[in-house]
């Protein structure tokens, strides 16, 4: 009980639980309360008791207690951090003089000489 208090305690002032909403940490700051209050009247009902009677609560009880507690704290206790929304980045937008300035692949064949050679004819090569 104590470890689960001391983690709502702790809730306020540590960035690492920040994610966590008031109403769940009201939800455990109850179950908790509630625990604690059940596990102080039996430690007062077993301390009015002479020491030869029967026992007032069993170990048995204590675990489901704790068990209780441990299963409505803990997954709140415990869960992960919201990993930020990435904004997607709009695409940039194709611009028309862009498009114009791109080099168009040539027809012709230039040769050293400047003239074209003949169909079937083989170009010279240094």
């Amino acid at each position: 009980v104590e470890k689960y208090k001391n983690f709502l305690n702790s809730c306020s002032s540590n960035e690492k639980y920040a994610h966590i909403i008031v109403e769940e940490q009201q939800t455990c700051h109850n179950k908790c309360d509630d625990v604690s209050s059940w596990m102080h009247d039996m430690l007062d009902k077993q301390g009015d008791l002479p020491m030869t009677a029967d026992k007032v609560v069993s170990v048995s009880e204590i675990n489901a207690k704790s068990l209780e507690l441990a299963n409505i704290v803990s997954p709140i206790m415990h869960e992960p951090i919201p990993k930020p929304k990435v904004e997607e980045k709009p695409a940039p937008e194709a611009n028309a003089d862009d498009q114009e300035k791109k080099p168009e692949p040539m027809e012709t064949v230039e040769t050293p000489n400047g003239k074209l050679p003949k169909e079937g004819e083989t170009m010279e090569t240094d």
